[in-house]
């Protein structure tokens, strides 16, 4: 409820606008022939309604998902961008905290999975290191399913911790258990 424009204080802002994501931002995370491969593959998607991408896992697109799904990961990106830019200026570190549609923790390097086609905080991890310099990065993933892409992604990096809280057996559950 504190979330909710009715109910929540002063220190909690919502980003209305927010920047798109372009196709390097993009690249940093996922194959160059994937983004292609999936903008090209639009034009199929207004053919027939809507498709499925070839991936893992039932993924689908509709004429507007590449757009939309820019528009979700340079949202991710705006957020970086305001709390990088609020740190510099408060006393207590801020905290970001995005609600982004389409979500993005299945989506793999090579391609979507999993409903996602974009993996979003993995993209906003690489432009926090790459535009804004920082060089540690912790992601803490809650979901009922394993963030098996963003895991992917950064499995051999080690300035990026990646954290997934996901239900023991669950679609693609994997990693070590805490008990």
């Amino acid at each position: 409820m504190e979330l909710t424009p009715k109910f929540r204080g002063s220190e909690i802002i919502q980003l209305q606008d927010f920047r798109t994501a372009t196709v390097e931002d993009i690249a940093s995370v996922h194959s160059r022939s994937y983004v292609f491969g999936l903008e090209k593959a639009m034009e199929q998607a207004s053919e027939q309604g809507f498709i499925h991408i070839d991936g893992s896992g039932p993924t689908y697109a509709t004429a507007s998902t590449f757009e939309e799904s820019l528009i979700a990961a340079g949202a991710g990106l705006s957020l970086v961008d305001h709390v990088v830019a609020a740190s510099k200026i408060s006393q207590s570190p801020p905290i970001g905290f995005a609600l982004i549609r389409p979500p993005g923790h299945h989506a793999v390097p090579k391609g979507p999975m999993g409903f996602c086609v974009f993996g979003n905080v993995a993209i906003a991890a690489r432009y926090a290191q790459r535009v804004h310099g920082l060089k540690r990065v912790f992601i803490i993933d809650f979901d009922v399913h394993n963030g098996n892409g963003t895991n992917d992604a950064f499995y051999d990096d080690p300035d990026i911790f990646f954290l997934s809280t996901h239900q023991e057996g669950s679609y693609l559950a994997r990693g070590k258990s805490i008990t």
